[in-house]
């Protein structure tokens, strides 16, 4: 109902519009997701921005997804029985955490700009995963190390509604934005799969979740190469 709402009473963009009625009828004969890989920056941005998007989410889905089972093993070696309510907790928490990511990603991302916000989060995304996973025994001190990792490594997708809007013209953002956060979801979809078969060949989840944790890394290598768009006007 809320998404009817906002169809039928939340006008476009007026830099939208005036995209849509200035474009020639070549280009309106064309798909608009063939528009976005057509124009050379364009395309340079959506290929650097995919493998942003796909780094991250697979990095994410591996270490959200071993966080239950990585309690669970903890729990048990300590001999508590309560392993669905610690799970549980654990998984409250780090959603609370990464609640509190996306509302703060917005006003780090314009206090200290796109790029930096977004490598600050990378960073912290690795830092906490390791330091939850390899350092941390006491499972209350785990549940809350969850809220912290989860403020990174999930909050950190605020980025995508903060930053990729801004790379791309009126005429082709929608679609640029959904072809880079969709596609590369259902790739990184196989994460999951990958973190079992290590959880299999190393015994246990904390060392698996490290490793693909790691995966945040490989956004760092890409930014460089994207622009600074703080400040900079969407209206094109």
């Amino acid at each position: 109902m809320f998404t009817l709402y906002i169809r039928r009473h939340v006008t476009e963009s007026s830099s939208w519009r005036h995209a849509k009625d200035t474009a020639t009828a070549r280009r309106r004969k064309e798909l608009t997701l063939v528009q976005v890989f057509k124009e050379p920056e364009s395309r340079r941005r959506v290929l650097l921005t995919l493998v942003l998007s796909l780094f991250s989410i697979g990095a994410y889905y591996t270490v959200s997804t071993s966080l239950p089972l990585f309690v669970k093993e903890l729990a048990a070696d300590q001999g508590r029985t309560d392993l669905n309510h610690l799970t549980s907790l654990a998984g409250m928490t780090y959603n609370v955490g990464s609640i509190l990511g996306y509302v703060a990603g917005g006003f780090l991302a314009d206090r200290i700009g796109r790029r930096p916000y977004i490598a600050l989060y990378l960073v912290c995304a690795v830092a906490t995963t390791a330091l939850l996973y390899l350092t941390t025994t006491s499972l209350p001190l785990i549940i809350l190390m969850a809220a912290l990792n989860g403020f990174f490594t999930l909050g950190m997708f605020a980025a995508f509604a903060i930053y990729l809007p801004e790379l791309f013209g009126a005429s082709v953002r929608a679609t640029a934005i959904s072809f880079v956060f969709n596609s590369t979801r259902i790739v990184a979809a196989a994460g999951p799969i990958v973190f079992g078969e290590l959880v299999l060949a190393l015994g246990g989840a904390a060392h698996a979740a490290v490793i693909l944790g790691s995966l945040y890394i490989v956004g760092l290598l890409v930014l460089p190469f994207l622009p600074e768009t703080t400040g900079t006007s969407t209206e094109r």
